[in-house]
């Protein structure tokens, strides 16, 4: 039943637990008034007329909110964007700066602690033969992943935006 009322944008705050709590009673309440059930709970009426009900009604001026006031009456959705963006950004910053031939000492390094490691234990030859790989190609690598990161969080920004828009915190 909780899984209905979330995918129908009733209950849209905490975890799916099966409880009949206040969140539960909460989004039961709603989706009765919405639906036309009167005051209750759960009950046979409400149950048979679960599956039928449409999604909960977003208010127009809810539905065309924009990106920066949906970041601001839920800023705890935009969390993981924010932080990928950062991480992808950084990432990028560090391609750039490997490409311009900043990082060519970090290079020389990791090349002495891959010979090292490969000296010390065949096992590890490996590892470091896929480290040595990223070493030498760390420009890509950095650009790859930093696009991959900024490619996520604009992702995850779309998706709290969209939770923002059509479900009521």
């Amino acid at each position: 039943m909780q899984k209905a009322l979330r995918d129908r944008a009733y209950y849209t705050k905490g975890f799916l637990d099966g409880l009949d709590g206040p969140l539960t009673q909460e989004a039961v309440a709603q989706a009765r008034k919405d639906s036309g059930l009167g005051d209750g709970g759960i009950d046979t009426a409400f149950m048979a007329a679960l599956p039928a009900m449409p999604h909960r009604p977003v208010p127009a001026d809810r539905a065309k909110v924009s990106l920066s006031k949906a970041a601001q009456h839920a800023p705890e959705l935009f969390g993981p964007a924010k932080w990928l963006a950062g991480l992808g950004l950084g990432t990028l910053g560090l391609g750039g700066a490997d490409g311009a031939g900043l990082l060519d000492n970090v290079q020389g390094t990791f090349v002495r602690i891959n010979d090292t490691a490969d000296k010390v234990q065949t096992g590890l030859g490996y590892v470091t033969s896929i480290v040595a790989f990223l070493v030498e190609h760390k420009t890509l690598v950095f650009v790859a992943l930093g696009l991959f990161l900024v490619m996520k969080a604009a992702g995850y920004a779309l998706d709290a935006w969209i939770k923002v828009r059509a479900a009521f915190f």
